[in-house]
């Protein structure tokens, strides 16, 4: 409020009379800023505005980036799992032939131990000779050789019964539990080695077909 020359007074903005109980009061009020305030106000505004439209674009820009990492580990992880049952089936596969490879080699180093006893003496040589006579259609021109000891007793009371037809000849090589057959059909070995082989070839037979069932 100000008084000119003559006596007028004047309100600024802030000024406002208050009347009650019959008496004016001009009171002073904060109400209406100035002009530099609004100006400042402004500015803040805008420039919040902007700082929020930089934060919302970055981070939908961060959130599109993770998205693709995301749906690209997921691919990954989902080819993955589709090729567990196919390399687990490999696996077991591949270990089940080891195992058999592994089994079939302590069979072969317990049926060597075994054979390398029976072949030092002649208690089963009357069931291996049958075994290897079994398949022989004609008995004729056969000749079986024999350990030299066991060939002079085979035929008689106390040595090995030999099926008539059948040359018994000594082979010194020959351990007494051992055996060589020669008919027109082929030889039939029944040395401890000779046996061996065989239950080799039946066996590698047996895994052939076992793999071909897998398959």
């Amino acid at each position: 409020m100000s008084m000119s020359d003559n006596n007028t007074l004047h309100f600024s903005s802030r000024m406002r009379i208050v009347s009650g109980s019959g008496v004016s009061n001009v009171v002073v009020t904060n109400e209406g800023a100035s002009g530099k305030d609004i100006i400042a106000t402004g500015k803040d505004d805008e420039l919040n505005s902007k700082i929020e439209a930089a934060f919302q674009q970055g981070w939908k820009s961060c959130e599109a980036q993770m998205n693709e990492k995301v749906q690209s580990l997921t691919h990954q992880l989902d080819v993955a799992v589709e090729q567990i049952p196919l390399s687990l089936h490999g696996y077991l596969v591949e270990l089940e032939k080891q195992m058999r490879s592994e089994v079939g080699s302590l069979s072969f180093s317990i049926a060597a131990m075994v054979l390398g006893h029976e072949v030092n003496d002649s208690s089963s040589l009357g069931s291996l000779i049958e075994e290897m006579l079994n398949p022989i259609i004609d008995l004729n021109d056969i000749k079986l050789y024999l350990n030299p000891s066991i060939a002079s007793l085979a035929g008689t009371a106390s040595g090995t019964e030999v099926p008539s037809g059948v040359k018994v000849l000594p082979d010194s090589k020959l351990k007494p539990g051992e055996a060589l057959l020669e008919s027109k059909q082929g030889i039939i070995d029944g040395t401890l080695e000779g046996r061996l082989n065989t239950l080799k070839d039946a066996f590698a037979r047996f895994l052939e077909e076992q793999n071909s069932k897998g398959k």
